[in-house]
């Protein structure tokens, strides 16, 4: 007999082959005739059922009793297909139209954990969960002789439901119509191995969606086939299905383009810094790139992690930055600290800048105090010496006026772009494209300009801007301390000079006093002598003309010794105060020189302190003294005003003036630095205005209220 779908046809069920056991009637001749002719045909057909059992072509024997029919299997029927049936995967068993269940295999019982004996001769609709009935119920009503398959679920005898994806064939077998040929494939292992692989797609789409990291994977071409949230959020759009490379355009720390395969093919995978260029800004992503293996070990593609470390690299840069600068300003310090000269400091910090700025011209320009004009100090990278002597300008040139207003803004200037307007050409006949303009400060007073310039145009970092007024700043305080030692220095030998000025003028004023006391009193004291030592005549007339004489001689040195004396210090400064002491010196001044003065003063009612007064009597006794030797005038005017914090003085002429400058650096100029030093002892302020040919002017403040002021000295 055939055998279809890895099952056989167990039972041949042909009416023919029944054997049934007579009963033994009274019969009669003919009956007897009768009986033995159906014996034989008996005989015959058990003859030709030993030959079919013999020949293989019967399976089993359905043998019927009353009410029931057995089935018995035949010891050796198809033994090879037997084999290959019980010894297969799948359960097998083959069933009538009823569901009854003709045959099982060991497969089968052992996926219902049921012994095979309880199996078969059962009906089908036993084992199978009551949801999946009417799927077994429409697979067998298919007709036709095609497969049919479906998924459903037995249930084993400890109550556990086994799934199961059943193959129905329908059978042709003679007596036994409608009979079916059934292969169940046991899906629990299979269902379990979805549950992991769906468990497994699951975690992977979590660590994908909640991922920090940009997580991206692709498949051998270099195309993207997963991405990770974060991902999709770095390159702003899907990146699925599109190369690696473009879109993500990854830029090595040493300039190469990012490969992918270049990376696969080498050995260095993990951790390589890259640059992404955004929208206006830059980040900075650590590469990782791992293989994507298969189950049979085959590289199927590469898993790429990147790791933004922006934040850390700009911390990282801001670092080093720092680390330089403050490398550079120690630099600078030791070059200020083993330097006293302005030109050397100033070489020294022009050439750091232009190391850190990346420059290809500089210049350093200090004001001078006098002309107010911008004068180089130091320069690099002039390609024509006449532009760096273009930048020597007088300060009524326009060009230079723009420069110190816009300096006097003490603000940093950046031109990206240079343009031909005045200021800047001589930057433009350079070729410089980019400029920046750093003002040299010291306590907010502006001293000169840092000027910087690229030939090529490019942008100035604020951390660079940073960086470069820091060194404006350092370079402005080592001016400022310079001038103030040179000043220091000047001023000492000043002092030296006027101490032995002084000492000289003592001992002139202690010889003229002598000289005095000696030409004058002393002559009246010897001719009254020697009128008193002359004998008396008898007359009264002779002693009269005598004792008149005397008078005249003693009158006459009274206001000899009241005029020195007067000269010395005037009593009337200690006795009256400074309004009638100066009243009597102007009237003596202007009597004594022809030189007429115009005394005004606004306030001057009461005493100031007795410093005060004796330091302003002082000053415009020497400033008229002055004005009498030098001044070549006949006029000059002296004005006093006070309020509650100071006693103003001014005296001016219009006379041949001279060069204020000059006279106090000239040690020989004891006048005008006794003047000073008076008005810095006293914390007050002096300014001396004046030129050849334009007269000159001292203006004098002295504080009355408590504590000093700073003194200040301008020319």
């Amino acid at each position: 007999m055939p055998i279809s779908d890895f099952a056989f046809q167990s039972v041949i069920c042909n009416p023919k082959y029944r054997v049934a056991m007579p009963k033994k009637p009274v019969r009669t001749q003919k009956q007897l005739l009768t009986e033995n002719e159906d014996l034989r045909g008996r005989l015959a057909e058990a003859e030709e059922t030993l030959r079919a059992i013999r020949s293989g072509e019967v399976d089993a024997l359905i043998v019927s009793d009353v009410g029931s029919e057995q089935v018995f299997r035949l010891k050796g029927a198809d033994r090879v297909y037997r084999m290959l049936i019980e010894d297969m995967n799948e359960g097998a068993l083959t069933l009538t139209a009823e569901g009854l269940i003709l045959y099982a295999n060991r497969r089968f019982a052992e996926m219902l954990t049921t012994p095979l004996e309880k199996i078969i001769g059962s009906t089908i609709h036993t084992w199978i969960v009551p949801d999946s009935h009417w799927i077994l119920q429409a697979l067998l009503r298919k007709g036709g002789d095609q497969k049919r398959r479906g998924e459903l679920a037995l249930t084993a005898s400890d109550g556990t439901q086994v799934p199961i994806y059943l193959s129905v064939n329908r059978l042709s077998m003679e007596g036994l119509p409608n009979s079916f040929c059934l292969v169940a494939t046991n899906l629990t292992e299979q269902k379990k191995r979805n549950e992991a692989i769906v468990a497994a797609e699951t975690l992977a789409r979590l660590i994908l969606e909640q991922a920090a990291e940009a997580i991206v994977v692709c498949d051998e071409t270099g195309r993207i086939i997963r991405a990770s949230r974060a991902a999709h959020a770095l390159c702003g759009e899907s990146p699925l299905g599109q190369a690696f490379e473009r879109v993500f355009r990854l830029q090595r720390t040493d300039g190469a383009a990012f490969s992918l395969a270049g990376t696969m093919n080498s050995g260095d995978r993990q951790r390589i810094e890259t640059r992404l260029e955004g929208d206006g800004q830059a980040l900075y992503l650590l590469v990782s790139v791992g293989s994507l293996v298969g189950t049979r070990n085959e590289t199927l593609g590469s898993v790429i992690t990147l790791t933004d470390i922006t934040a850390n690299k700009l911390a990282e840069d801001g670092l080093r930055a720092k680390n330089r600068e403050l490398q550079i300003l120690h630099e600078i310090g030791q070059a200020i600290l083993a330097s006293g000269n302005i030109q050397h400091m100033a070489a020294s910090i022009l050439e750091k800048a232009l190391a850190v700025s990346l420059c290809d011209l500089g210049v350093i320009r200090l004001l001078d105090r006098t002309s107010r004009t911008l004068e180089p100090v130091a320069s690099h990278g002039y390609l024509n010496p006449k532009n760096l002597r273009r930048h020597r300008k007088h300060p009524d040139d326009r060009t230079t006026g723009r420069l110190l207003r816009i300096f006097a803004r003490k603000e940093t200037v950046v031109s990206e772009r240079v343009q031909d307007e005045p200021g800047l050409r001589i930057f433009r006949r350079e070729g410089v494209q980019s400029l920046i303009l750093i003002p040299v400060l010291a306590e907010h007073d502006l001293l000169g300009a840092l000027q910087l310039g690229s030939r090529t145009p490019r942008k100035f970092d604020p951390h660079l801007i940073n960086l470069l007024e820091t060194l404006g700043n350092n370079f402005g305080i080592a001016v400022q301390k310079n001038r103030l030692l040179e000043e220091t220095l000047a001023s000492q030998a000043q002092l030296r000079a006027l101490s032995r000025r002084l000492v000289k003028t003592q001992e002139t004023e202690r010889h003229h006093l002598a000289r005095e006391l000696h030409d004058e009193i002393g002559s009246l004291l010897t001719g009254l002598k020697l009128t008193l030592g002359v004998p008396a005549g008898s007359g009264t007339d002779q002693i009269d003309a005598r004792t008149a004489a005397a008078h005249a001689i003693i009158e006459e040195a009274l206001v000899k010794t009241r005029s020195l004396s007067h000269s010395l210090r005037p009593p009337m400064l200690d006795d009256l105060g400074l309004l009638p002491a100066l009243s009597w010196h102007v009237k003596e001044f202007t009597g004594r020189t022809n030189v007429q003065v115009n005394f005004q003063h606004h306030d001057l009612q009461g005493r100031f302190p007795a410093e005060v007064e004796i330091t302003a009597y002082r000053i415009i006794q020497e400033a008229l003294t002055n004005i009498a030797r030098h001044a070549l005038v006949h006029e000059a005017t002296v004005r006093l005003w006070a309020d509650q914090s100071a006693l103003g003085i001014e005296l001016s002429d219009r006379g041949a003036g001279f060069d204020p400058t000059a006279t106090l650096a000239n040690t020989s100029g004891v006048g005008l630095l006794g003047m000073r030093e008076r008005v810095a002892s006293l914390g007050g302020s002096l300014t001396i205005t004046s030129a050849p040919g334009t007269g000159t002017s001292v203006t004098v403040e002295l504080p009355l209220a408590t504590g000093e002021k700073t003194v200040r000295s301008e020319q």
